[in-house]
């Protein structure tokens, strides 16, 4: 999370990296499912905790008012068909979205290219240019 934070920074973007999971971190597949698996059981306290940041950022003098939010691996595993859904809902309100599935390259791939670039190399080069260009588009003034 660190390191995504630090790019976004690096582009001018005011960042903060929101801890979900209590100070604790998973250090195997099966761990960061289980940490999700708690915060999704208590959901009050971490849109809590996400309304406190936007609340923190919103606060500061060198941020211009918007807030916006991006996560990773949360909604992992969630059927193609319900992401749509979503991205249809997004539409209906009216609310600006950039929604694509990479099926190809499979869960978590912008976070590890590393472990297959040759396949997941376009892909993150795509996610990042459109999370960027969506975000510009956005938040700045």
């Amino acid at each position: 999370m660190r390191q995504v934070a630090d790019d976004f920074a690096a582009e001018g973007y005011i960042t903060l990296g929101v801890d979900l999971y209590s100070e604790q971190v998973g250090i195997s597949r099966e761990e960061n499912v289980a940490l999700m698996m708690v915060a999704n059981e208590n959901m009050p306290s971490v849109i809590a905790n996400l309304n406190a940041a936007v609340a923190y950022l919103k606060g500061r003098p060198d941020v211009t008012g918007k807030v916006g939010a991006m996560g990773w691996c949360f909604g992992g595993g969630i059927p193609s068909e319900q992401v749509l859904a979503f991205e249809a809902a997004l539409t209906a309100a009216g609310i600006e979205n950039d929604v694509d599935i990479y099926d190809a390259v499979g869960h978590g791939f912008w976070l590890r290219i590393d472990d297959d670039v040759d396949v997941r190399s376009a892909a993150g080069l795509d996610a990042w240019t459109r999370l960027k260009s969506f975000l510009d588009r956005n938040l700045r003034d």
